[in-house]
């Protein structure tokens, strides 16, 4: 583009710097006003808003019936909260434990939270047990317990060592009272730490603790005395030799006696975990306190995953944690167990027990929309929210995943938009170029044909721009692929099912009754079960269960019935079952 710098230098005054008159002049008016917008924006422009961020809510009632059993000594002992995946289950116990145990010393109840999902591969604290994919996670589980209960224990010690002591004493004094066996593993431990092996989760390999082999030799015959010298010889180490924090007397002995168990002779992989749990309850004892485990997911530990099979040390831990409860319903200070589980036929079978069980429900549409809107769909748009809702309804996890993602579509479209602009404005820079004078009216009529050509390439209802909700939803089950996935898992295990094999007839028959039965369960909004779900024979309906297909509702207003997960797996049901019929072949009819 070229731009003629021109002083008027005609009649008059000399030029001068103070009369000097400089113009820009363009081959034409509209060039000019483009490359002025454009020049525009390189100035510094206002700060975009900041976006949109998913809110932190909780269910009131659903709040407040896990902070009771939390904080009121008299709650049972046991608590299955049962909620399908995403619904918000785990994040209510989050939230409630976060606000009810900030009472510190006036709680009565230390609470201990563990994710189950939280597997790897790889030893959380460095030992190894085998080949087992639950070893990990158990060194994960008894990681979190002694951690958090070692945190939630200082604040109460304050500097006070006597009461420290104390409680060292009483931890200790309760394992060796429920494993005796642990007095020789123990000794083993301590004398792996006096030969510089360490000890995990506290001194790193090569570490020295002086006077070991001392108190070896000085409390051979009394391990309880062993254990509380050897913590607070630890404890009294240089902060940067320690790898544990808090680094208090209690913390140590707890992780002594996990790497006792690691040395117990029997090779139990739960050994640990047992030496861990009755030491809980002695230190939770010793301040008057009940202790309560939580588990989240748990439906990890039993139920196959992706990729994984179900962990073997699963069931066997939640027999121990059943035994601890168990051993201390008769007691002041009791250990009780929290469990959040997607888990159906679990939750079923601990509710025909006596156990308490909670569950929690998707959200209302009122409560959705004041969530969406206008945080991520303006109060103008209300086609796109109804098309939202209509989609995946008032599951807490696949709305705020196409919220995510609506944040991710505008952006893209906002840039695809810019992109298109400055392709034309490269466009008409290039035609100025190679024709610098033309006729305005020429180019007028040239721009308007341009327009009605547009135009009439698309039909007049796709001539408006489509939102970023509509194109979103257009490819919602692309963008959803994970959610898919898992719903083909459970289709195929559905279709797998022995009660599902197990039907008289040929397949063709077998095929119309399970669609029949389908597009009923899509069509109602619950399937009801006026004699208790644990009642049901129909093995179509206790398939669907077993599958992940249903799960179970309990109110005492309405009573015990099924309903589908959300309203995606509902969409996708249904198509399943179509498909099921339009695939079959005609033979087997």
């Amino acid at each position: 583009m070229a731009a003629v710098i021109v002083a008027a230098c005609g009649k008059g005054p000399p030029l001068s710097r103070s009369n000097a008159k400089l113009r820009l002049t363009f081959p034409s008016r509209r060039l000019a006003a483009s490359f002025v917008a454009a020049g525009s924006q390189g100035r510094p422009q206002p700060r975009a808003a900041p976006e949109a961020r998913w809110p932190f809510l909780r269910n009131k009632k659903l709040f407040s019936e896990i902070g009771n059993f939390l904080s009121e000594k008299a709650a049972p002992s046991r608590l299955i909260l049962h909620s399908a995946k995403g619904s918000g289950g785990s994040t209510a116990v989050q939230a409630t434990v976060a606000q009810t145990l900030k009472g510190g010393a006036d709680v009565s109840s230390f609470a201990c939270v563990f994710d189950c999902d939280s597997t790897g591969s790889k030893d959380i604290s460095g030992s190894a047990r085998g080949t087992d994919a639950g070893a990990s996670w158990l060194d994960g589980f008894e990681e979190s317990l002694r951690k958090q209960l070692a945190e939630q224990l200082t604040p109460l010690v304050a500097g006070d060592s006597k009461l420290e002591g104390s409680i060292t004493e009483a931890l200790v004094a309760a394992t060796f009272r429920q494993h005796p066996e642990a007095a020789a593993a123990l000794i083993s431990a301590v004398e792996a730490i006096g030969s510089r092996q360490g000890l995990p989760g506290a001194l790193a390999l090569g570490t020295e603790l002086r006077d070991c082999q001392d108190l070896l030799l000085k409390h051979r015959d009394r391990p309880e005395e062993l254990a509380c010298s050897v913590a607070r010889a630890i404890a009294a180490m240089p902060s940067q030799l320690l790898q544990l924090r808090p680094a208090s007397q209690i913390h140590v002995a707890l992780t002594l006696l996990c790497a006792a168990g690691r040395h117990s002779k029997d090779g139990s992989p739960l050994r640990s975990s047992a030496y861990l749990v009755a030491a809980s309850q002695g230190a939770a004892a010793a301040v008057n306190k009940d202790l309560v485990v939580i588990l989240l997911r748990a439906e990890s530990l039993t139920l196959p995953a992706t990729g994984r099979p179900a962990l073997a040390s699963g069931p066997a831990l939640f027999n121990l944690l059943e035994h601890a409860v168990e051993s201390t319903s008769s007691n002041k200070n009791r250990f009780r167990l929290l469990v959040q589980t997607s888990d159906s036929l679990a939750a079923i079978r601990c509710r025909s027990e006596g156990v308490l069980v909670l569950t929690a429900d998707e959200w209302s549409e009122d409560m959705a929309r004041a969530v969406f809107q206008p945080r991520f769909i303006s109060e103008a748009e209300n086609t796109d929210w109804q098309a939202v809702w209509a989609a995946v309804g008032g599951h807490a996890a696949h709305l705020r995943q196409v919220a995510e993602l609506l944040v991710e579509e505008r952006k893209q479209l906002d840039l695809k938009s810019r992109q298109e602009q400055m392709d034309e404005f490269r466009k008409e820079m290039k035609r100025e170029r190679d024709l610098p004078m033309r006729n305005p009216d020429a180019e007028e009529h040239k721009r308007i044909a341009e327009q009605q050509s547009k135009d009439d390439s698309f039909r007049a209802d796709s001539r408006i721009p489509e939102s970023a909700a509509e194109v979103l939803l257009r490819r919602l089950p692309e963008a959803m692929g994970e959610e898919v996935s898992a719903f083909e898992a459970k289709a195929a295990f559905f279709a797998r099912h022995p009660l599902i094999q197990s039907l008289p007839g040929r397949s063709g028959k077998r095929a119309a009754q399970i669609v029949s039965q389908l597009r009923h369960v899509c069509k109602q909004q619950f399937i009801g079960a006026p004699g208790g779900i644990e009642e049901l024979t129909d093995p179509v309906l206790l398939a669907l269960i077993d599958a992940g297909l249903l799960v179970p509702k309990w109110q005492v207003d309405v009573g015990a019935r099924l309903v589908l997960p959300n309203r995606f797996t509902r969409s996708l049901l249904q198509a399943w079952a179509e498909a099921q019929c339009i695939e079959l072949p005609l033979t087997e009819i």
